[in-house]
């Protein structure tokens, strides 16, 4: 596999922390993967300032990954459809009584520190909306340096997922060394995930599949995963099952028809917390790139991810497997790089449910990691 280096630019002087900040924010609004991949700068931040007052700002579909995370002594919750609803419906001053109550949220904690890890122009806007003296933004596209103090610059080094966020933090003085994915659910949806797999007859051990993603690049063959269901059942003689949202009803209707019964369908019939406690049961993972697949790599879920032009290699965890084929022209996706064979994903096509099996025998005979 070759060393995934795509370009080297040389990061500005860091900047001068405050040494003893009574307040710190951090600002990751969406998307929930991504949120996931900036989790681990909470505990590197709680360990240099054990006595911080520390916040996170998220946008409502992703607020279940922070929201009850022990280090966080709160998570500020930016209903941003809302707000676009009332845009459209012309409820200006209704809008603007919104926006009042959000900025005096955010400023009400007078914080030391703000950290944009989205980098994009209503972060960088949200990150201003604090009034910290320093503000520190990770990439600040979209013209949102104008509200940073200082600019953590991307595309320096894409190796691994959390990549980025990790240089960042250790940019900033903060301990690098145990950087993984810290996910944590609340009680409420663990019990609803519980309560689903009993509905569907689903006892543990059993195992996961993540076929389902937004990106066309990112699918696999669908055809071929209702014959890795079969092929996973047959061997291991334990349930199958599919999750994905409501979103994914027509294509989950396909696998499963095709699959014959080897498939367990919990498609559309859980929370995204649900599912997210659903994959932290999980004996063995088997996704695409997407956020349940990730969330495998926060709980150290035995995990095989399907990737194909994406420019990252396989998380760091014992658990964790990556099947791509590395032909010349991959990663094309690294820094938005275009995908050189139009619409065939070759590099998609040419893995197999033979790749996939070799992984999922070295892994099911490995005792898993603790939830």
């Amino acid at each position: 596999m070759p060393l995934q280096l795509f370009r080297q630019t040389k990061p500005p002087p860091a900047p001068a922390l405050p040494e003893q900040p009574e307040a710190i924010l951090v600002v990751r609004l969406s998307a929930r993967g991504d949120v996931m991949f900036a989790t681990p700068i909470i505990q590197a931040l709680r360990s240099r300032y054990p006595g911080a007052h520390l916040t996170w700002v998220v946008e409502n579909a992703a607020s279940d990954v922070v929201l009850h995370h022990p280090e966080l002594d709160e998570v500020v919750v930016w209903d941003r459809g809302a707000w676009k609803r009332l845009l459209r419906e012309g409820r200006l001053r209704d809008l603007w009584r919104a926006f009042r109550e959000f900025r005096r949220v955010l400023r009400g904690r007078r914080y030391d520190l703000a950290i944009d890890m989205q980098g994009l122009l209503r972060s960088g806007a949200v990150t201003w909306l604090s009034g910290a003296p320093v503000r520190v933004g990770l990439g600040s596209k979209e013209g949102s340096s104008i509200f940073m103090t200082h600019r953590y610059p991307t595309g320096i080094e894409i190796s691994e997922m959390s990549g980025e966020p990790r240089l960042m933090a250790r940019w900033l003085g903060l301990d690098v060394t145990e950087f993984s994915l810290d996910l944590h659910l609340g009680p409420r949806v663990d019990r609803g995930a519980q309560e689903k797999l009993a509905e569907a007859g689903v006892a543990e051990p059993f195992i996961l599949l993540v076929p389902f993603t937004t990106r066309p690049w990112k699918h696999w063959v669908e055809s071929r995963w209702a014959a890795l269901a079969g092929e996973l059942k047959e061997e291991f003689r334990l349930p199958v099952v599919l999750v994905g949202g409501p979103s994914d009803r027509e294509a989950a209707d396909r696998l499963l028809a095709e699959a014959g019964g080897a498939l367990v369908d919990l498609v559309g019939k859980t929370s995204l917390g649900e599912a997210v406690a659903v994959v932290s049961r999980a004996g063995l993972v088997v996704g695409v790139d997407t956020a349940l697949t990730h969330a495998a790599h926060g709980f150290l879920r035995p995990t095989i991810c399907v990737f194909g032009p994406a420019g990252y290699t396989a998380p760091p965890t014992p658990v964790a497997r990556m099947v791509r084929h590395w032909l010349d022209c991959v990663p094309c996706q690294a820094l938005g790089k275009p995908i050189r064979c139009g619409d065939d994903y070759t590099c998609m096509k040419l893995i197999t449910t033979r790749d996939i099996m070799v992984h999922a025998r070295e892994l099911l005979e490995t005792p898993s990691a603790p939830a």
